[in-house]
């Protein structure tokens, strides 16, 4: 599995931990259960910071207060006409200021990278036979954005507006 960031392919530096495993040092990324379950012993590793993997039917919600403490969201796309995740990565986003990366894995197509990046996401777990020229075809599709994002918090008429002025 590649990683793709900024536009490129990048070596992922993060260790998934499955919930039976025992915590490690690094940076580590574990399931909102073991989250949930097992919070204070993860924050209290001697170093390396913190990510979770959440699933669409996980309450992105319950993570308001937390959302400091963790550096890497990684949000899994069960089914591709499933848009939980494009939600939670848009309230995680704007609604709750999450700072940290926001990654996208699972079940997404190509035909959702650009409105995926214009919710929120930073970075995309993709099959090693994804080239990045698809990638990045995928973003250049469309030149336009009419509507805000986060990538584009103005709206096309008032960026008009402005140029006009």
């Amino acid at each position: 599995m590649k990683l793709i960031k900024q536009h490129k392919i990048v070596e992922d530096n993060w260790m998934r931990l499955a919930d039976d495993a025992p915590l490690a040092d690094g940076s580590i990324i574990v399931s909102y259960g073991r989250w949930q379950q097992d919070k204070d012993q993860i924050l209290g590793r001697s170093n390396g910071e913190v990510g979770i993997a959440l699933c669409a039917e996980d309450d992105v919600t319950s993570l308001a207060e937390e959302l400091d403490k963790i550096s890497l969201i990684t949000l899994h796309f069960e089914k591709f006409n499933d848009g939980r995740s494009f939600s939670q990565t848009r309230w995680l986003k704007e609604k709750f200021g999450f700072k940290g990366e926001l990654r996208a894995s699972g079940a997404y197509i190509q035909d959702q990278i650009l409105p995926l990046i214009k919710v929120g996401i930073d970075s995309f777990e993709v099959p090693d036979e994804f080239s990045l020229e698809a990638f990045q075809a995928a973003i250049r599709e469309v030149s336009v954005q009419y509507q805000t994002s986060t990538i584009e918090p103005s709206p096309l008429f008032r960026r008009r507006q402005l140029s006009v002025n």
